[in-house]
């Protein structure tokens, strides 16, 4: 009789830990938002700005960057996000004594403005015991560049450039308070330069998201 009755007990137990191990590991689906922000940098050397005119020449090639973006999760392993992407300007400043084809003799200054909208598929691996959860991206940056000249020999100061090209990237996110997450992560892709340089670009940033599932 108590060996029955043990049995039910023992049973009963293994059946509510199945349902509540079920229910931690139901897929998660779902509406979510987030901003990221952090550093960005664009591998653009001097060679793009300079017309064998130009001394003194220093280029910063790194700053500020951020990226907004909404997400739907269709599985525990698996999202899709769109955003917008605004990557870190440069700068590249010097003296050029006007003997070249491009810069006005003086003191020139050149920037890069370099921004977009993401479409990617996200890869989750989520960490239960750790409160964590890793991730890949991979996806399309549409992106829209401009080089700014500040003195040109031919008074063209700007050259546009747009087009499409990979993206991708790696992070980690963890549950904060209140369902919030913080989320960290590096994302590269190659973007053109006024229709004659493709460079690469990459952010590091770290920010919130929230989801609304």
């Amino acid at each position: 009789m108590h060996r029955k009755k043990y049995s039910w007990m023992i049973l009963g137990s293994a059946l509510m830990s199945g349902l509540t191990f079920g229910a931690h590991a139901e897929p998660q689906t779902g509406w979510y938002v987030g901003a990221d922000a952090g550093i960005g940098t664009i591998d653009v050397n001097e060679g793009f700005w300079t017309d064998g005119s130009i001394t003194n020449a220093e280029i910063d090639k790194s700053g500020a960057a951020y990226h907004l973006y909404a997400g739907y999760r269709l599985h525990r392993h698996f999202a899709l996000e769109v955003g917008y992407l605004n990557f870190a300007d440069t700068v590249f400043s010097g003296n050029s004594n006007g003997v070249g084809s491009i810069w006005n003799a003086g003191p020139i200054e050149g920037r890069t403005e370099i921004r977009g909208l993401t479409m990617q598929g996200v890869g989750l691996w989520p960490l239960d015991s750790l409160n964590l959860t890793l991730f890949v991206k991979g996806g399309l940056f549409m992106w829209d560049s401009l080089a700014l000249y500040s003195s040109t020999i031919n008074d063209i100061h700007h050259f546009n450039d747009d087009g499409g090209s990979l993206l991708g990237g790696v992070g980690a996110e963890i549950n904060a308070w209140g369902g919030w997450r913080i989320r960290g992560g590096v994302d590269v892709t190659g973007v053109g330069l006024a229709n004659r340089e493709m460079v690469t670009a990459t952010i590091a940033t770290i920010g919130v998201m929230h989801p609304l599932y």
